[in-house]
């Protein structure tokens, strides 16, 4: 749980928590084999903070992966052919076309990590989510793909009413992708050829799928529909 720039742990069913680390305006996290991997949106880094070492719950250090990066968000970590990284996105400004999806080496014992950019000229690229080698996100009205290794983005889906403000989400049961749109909720195949529309459903602001449900929450109250 990350919240007022500390990272913080909790642990078992203890109610306390144990401080992780001093972070600057964190944004997001995904949790790796080696610790927690953080963005840090306005300072513009990606940082993976090491696990705890031992019953003593001792810090193992910070490790800067990247920095210098244009508002890094939405880190998720994925393996690919060519290894195990934490992919980001970079947001890019608001009205135009500037936002970029990357991907680092999450390695702490390297010196030096390699930021690859995989897709660029990007509209807020938002919610990176792996399915069956591809990475699918949004940008701007539109749902894309790229190999986890990096290549030509691909059109999945295009919604022409658009995201409701504040919207970013997309999951993916490893069959279907479901992506909020206007009052809606979109399942989509994976090659975007079917589409299938759950009508009257509150705005959906953020959005969790299992085998069964579809939940989500309106920034209210939290929902939930059969799939």
């Amino acid at each position: 749980v990350y919240a007022v720039g500390k990272l913080w742990q909790s642990w078992g069913n203890e109610r306390s928590a144990t401080i992780f680390g001093d972070l600057k305006t964190p944004s997001s996290l995904a949790l790796t084999a080696g610790g927690v991997v953080v963005t840090e949106v306005d300072a513009g880094r990606v940082t993976l903070m090491r696990e705890l070492l031992g019953s003593s719950r001792v810090l193992g250090g910070a490790v800067v992966l990247a920095e210098g990066q244009k508002s890094p968000d939405d880190v998720r970590v994925y393996t690919s052919p060519r290894g195990t990284f934490a992919y980001f996105v970079e947001r890019g400004f608001s009205d135009s076309a500037t936002g970029a999806i990357k991907r680092v080496d999450i390695d702490p014992s390297s010196r030096n990590h390699s930021v690859e950019t995989l897709a660029s000229g990007l509209k807020q690229p938002s919610s990176p989510v792996a399915v069956d080698g591809r990475l699918y996100f949004r940008a701007g009205t539109a749902v894309y793909s790229i190999p986890l290794d990096g290549g030509e983005p691909e059109r999945v889906l295009e919604e022409p009413s658009g995201p409701s403000n504040g919207l970013r989400g997309l999951v993916s049961d490893g069959t279907s992708l479901f992506v909020p749109a206007g009052l809606g909720i979109l399942r989509v195949s994976l090659d975007g050829r079917e589409v299938t529309r759950y009508p009257n459903t509150p705005m959906a602001y953020a959005l969790s799928v299992d085998e069964r449900f579809i939940a989500w929450t309106d920034g209210v109250a939290v929902y939930a529909v059969a799939k």
